[in-house]
C-alpha cells in the first residue's frame, strides 16, 4: 500500500447523524482513522450546520487540517480562527421572520435561535424548532414571502433554517476546493452528511457517501451507503478510500 495513500483527497464530514455517534457521543474509530488519513496526505474538515466546533467535537484540534465550514456555508474560516468567507442573510429579512413567526406560533410550541458575527450585528443564519408539522408550517409562511430571496435547509425534521440565497454548504466546499486550487493543489473532494441541508455539499462534492441512518432522500444522491453512524461511519468510508473508492 502507498504511504501516501490519501494525497490529493479532501474529505467534508458533517457532524451530527454523521460524525458524532447517539446523543452526540464519541466515536474513537474515526478519530484513529482520520488521522491515518491526514498522516498519509489526506486533508479533513468539518462541513456543518454549527457555528463552533468546540465544545461540540471533542479534541476537534487533532483532526482539522483544513478550512472549516460552519453554519451551513455561512461561515468559513482556517483551523486557527481566520476568516475566510462569510455569508450574511439581510437584518430586515431575518428579524421579520423572526416576528413573522413568533407572531403566528405559540412560544409553547416553538423556539428559535440566531447565529450571528463577533460583533452580534449580522445574521449567518436563523433558525426555528417545534414538531415537524409546524416546522413545515413555517417553512410555508416564510417562502410564501420571501420566495427566491432565501434559502432554506431542514437539519432534522424539528428544525428548519433560513440563511442568504446561495448560502450553502456545496458552496463553501467549491470555495475552499477553488481556494486549494489557486495554490496548485488538485483534489478530490469526498462529502458525507445524513439530512436535507447536507444535500447540496453531497452534490458538489466528486464523491458522495452518507451513513446508514441517513434519509432516503440523501440515499438517493450517494454513490457509497456506509454504516450506521454511531459504528463509525466516517471511518468506514476512509477505509474504503484507501481500497480505491
Amino acid at each position: 500500500m502507498n504511504a501516501n495513500w490519501a494525497q490529493g483527497k479532501i474529505i467534508f464530514s458533517d457532524i451530527d447523524g454523521t460524525f458524532l455517534g447517539i446523543d452526540s457521543g464519541r466515536v474513537e474509530r474515526n478519530y484513529e482513522a482520520v488521522a491515518s488519513f491526514i498522516e498519509a496526505g489526506g486533508l479533513f474538515t468539518f462541513n456543518s450546520g454549527r457555528m463552533h466546533l468546540e465544545g461540540v467535537v471533542p479534541d476537534f484540534e487533532r483532526i482539522v487540517n483544513a478550512p472549516q465550514i460552519l453554519s451551513n456555508g455561512a461561515l468559513i474560516q482556517t483551523v486557527t480562527g481566520e476568516i475566510l468567507r462569510e455569508e450574511f442573510l439581510n437584518n430586515e429579512i431575518a428579524e421579520d421572520i423572526i416576528s413573522m413567526l413568533g407572531q403566528s406560533f405559540s412560544p409553547n410550541e416553538t423556539g428559535y435561535e440566531c447565529f450571528m458575527d463577533k460583533a452580534g450585528k449580522r445574521y449567518y443564519k436563523v433558525y426555528f424548532w417545534a414538531k415537524p408539522e409546524t416546522v413545515i408550517q413555517m417553512h410555508h409562511m416564510v417562502q410564501k414571502k420571501y420566495q427566491d430571496r432565501i434559502s432554506y435547509y431542514y437539519s432534522c425534521p424539528s428544525i428548519i433554517e433560513f440563511m442568504k440565497q446561495g448560502a450553502s454548504k456545496g458552496h463553501a466546499l467549491q470555495f475552499v476546493k477553488h481556494m486549494y486550487e489557486q495554490q496548485g493543489i488538485s483534489l478530490t473532494a469526498y462529502a458525507i452528511g445524513d439530512f436535507h441541508n447536507d444535500i447540496d455539499m453531497l452534490k458538489c462534492a466528486d464523491v458522495a457517501c452518507c451513513p446508514a441512518n441517513a434519509s432516503d432522500e440523501v440515499k438517493s444522491i450517494c454513490r457509497q451507503i456506509l454504516c450506521h453512524h454511531s459504528e463509525g461511519a466516517v471511518a468506514d468510508l476512509i477505509e474504503q478510500i484507501k481500497g480505491g473508492l
